[in-house]
C-alpha cells in the first residue's frame, strides 16, 4: 500500500504556458491561488552558464544555420515581449521586491552542439553547399532552399536539446531545494517541457509535492 504519510520539504507550482502571451495576470493568479501566496523562489527557465562557455566563435563555423537562426529568434521574442506580455513580466510581477529568491535552473543550449559536432557540421555545412549550387541558376530559389533548409535544421536541434533540459531542470531544482529551505516555489517554464519535468521530479523526489492547476471558482 502506498505510504501517504511523507512530509515533502517544499510544494512546486509548474507554470507552463507560451514564452509570450497576453495573459500574464491569469497565471500570475493561478501560481498564488495554488501555491496560496506568493512563493519563496522562483525557478526561471534559464541558464548561469554564458554562450561563450561552449565555443563561442567555434559553434558559428561549426553550426552557422542553428546559429543565425537562434539569434533571429531571440531577438523576434524581445521585440514582440514589448507589446504583448511575456515570462519575463511574469517573473517580474512574481518576485515584485518581496524576499523571493530567483534560481536559473536551465542547461544552455549550446553544449548540444559540440555534444554531436561531426553532425551540426554535416547538416549545416551540406545544406548551405546545397542552396549555392541551386542559387547559380536561381538565386531566389537557392535563398528558398536555404531558408527550408535553416528552419528544418534549427527546429531539429531545437528538439534534440528538450530532453537533457528537463532532466537538467528537474536536476538543479531538486538540488536547489536540498540546499535550501523553500517552503513553496514555481517554475516558470514553457508548456513543452512541463509534463516529463514533472515526471522527473515525481519518480525522483520525496521532497518536492508537485502543486496541481487550481480549480476553477464556481458561480453557483
Amino acid at each position: 500500500m502506498a505510504n501517504k504519510s511523507i512530509c515533502y520539504q517544499m510544494r512546486l507550482y509548474i507554470s507552463g504556458g507560451k514564452h509570450i502571451h497576453r495573459n500574464t495576470t491569469e497565471r500570475e493568479n493561478n501560481i498564488l491561488a495554488a501555491l496560496n501566496g506568493r512563493p519563496d523562489v522562483i525557478f526561471e527557465e534559464a541558464t548561469e552558464e554564458t554562450n561563450d562557455s561552449s565555443g563561442g566563435w567555434v559553434d558559428i563555423f561549426t553550426a552557422p544555420l542553428i546559429m543565425i537562426s537562434l539569434n533571429i529568434y531571440f531577438l523576434f521574442l524581445r521585440l514582440f515581449s514589448i507589446p504583448f506580455g511575456s515570462d519575463s513580466e511574469l517573473k517580474d510581477r512574481l518576485y515584485d521586491g518581496e524576499a523571493v529568491e530567483r534560481v536559473k535552473v536551465d542547461r544552455s543550449l549550446l553544449p548540444v552542439i559540440s555534444e554531436a559536432r561531426k553532425l551540426w557540421i554535416l547538416s549545416n555545412w551540406v545544406s548551405i553547399l546545397i542552396s549555392l549550387v541551386i542559387a547559380v541558376s536561381s538565386i531566389y530559389v537557392g535563398m528558398f532552399f536555404l531558408l527550408v533548409f535553416a528552419t528544418v535544421t534549427t527546429l531539429s536541434f531545437i528538439a534534440a536539446t528538450v530532453a537533457p533540459r528537463n532532466y537538467a531542470i528537474a536536476l538543479n531544482i531538486m538540488k536547489a531545494v536540498k540546499q535550501n529551505q523553500y517552503e513553496s516555489g514555481v517554475l516558470v517554464v514553457g508548456d513543452e517541457h512541463r509534463e516529463e519535468i514533472t515526471s522527473h521530479i515525481k519518480s525522483a523526489s520525496n521532497e518536492i509535492e508537485i502543486v496541481d492547476d487550481p480549480k476553477p471558482q464556481s458561480n453557483g
